[in-house]
């Protein structure tokens, strides 16, 4: 809105010319445009810039810290034989899956093609490995539809603990958990790895 004074003869103020505007489709493509730039096209999560540009609020918060990196079991062989589209439902479907299970402070976000990743302020270890499995079983037991075939994924979950997230950093963090995730996948695929402080990967 826009107010400017009307004024007689004598410079009083005798009124006031009032012109608005209606910016109501303009701050609504802001609004999106602000969305797009902080959200993974296909999943809606948070992308991995965002991701990281929040995980810096984490660092003040008191440990420890738990960080999972997830990868969806043999998608490249799913997105091959049934297509990009059955592909993006798979993910979307995952995505669905995980926020069911985070709570509201955890950060959930799609880092890569078929990589999720997840950060759980004030989570040990223990708390986390609960979680992952009811993860990985919730993921097993769903199975997804494409037109009249049926099909079952799996996810490889790598965790890290970390008392401190402000003596790490953010793709340091990122890369220990990617690690994990990626013995879990040498070594069968469908488990959990855990990055222990003495850089062992131990299975569970």
């Amino acid at each position: 809105m826009i107010y400017q004074p009307i004024r007689d003869p004598g410079g009083r103020v005798s009124g006031i010319f009032v012109q608005g505007y209606d910016v109501t489709e303009a701050h609504i493509l802001a609004k999106k445009v602000a969305h797009d730039a902080a959200h993974d096209s296909v999943t809606g999560l948070l992308n991995r810039r965002e991701f990281e540009r929040r995980w810096d609020a984490l660092k003040s918060l008191a440990g420890p810290h738990a960080i999972l990196y997830i990868d969806v079991d043999h998608f490249r062989t799913i997105k091959k034989r049934l297509g990009r589209a059955a592909g993006d439902e798979v993910l979307q479907q995952v995505a669905a899956i995980l926020q069911q299970h985070l709570k509201e402070t955890d950060l959930l976000a799609t880092v890569g093609g078929d990589q999720f990743a997840a950060a759980l302020p004030g989570t040990s270890t223990k708390d986390a490995l609960e979680l992952t499995h009811n993860l990985c079983l919730a993921v097993r037991e769903t199975q997804f539809a494409w037109g009249d075939k049926q099909y079952s994924v799996t996810l490889s979950i790598g965790l890290a603990e970390f008392q401190s997230l402000g003596t790490i950093s953010f793709t340091d963090a990122l890369g220990i958990a990617d690690a994990a995730c990626s013995l879990a996948k040498e070594n069968g695929r469908d488990r959990v790895y855990v990055y222990d402080r003495a850089d062992l990967l131990t299975a569970d």
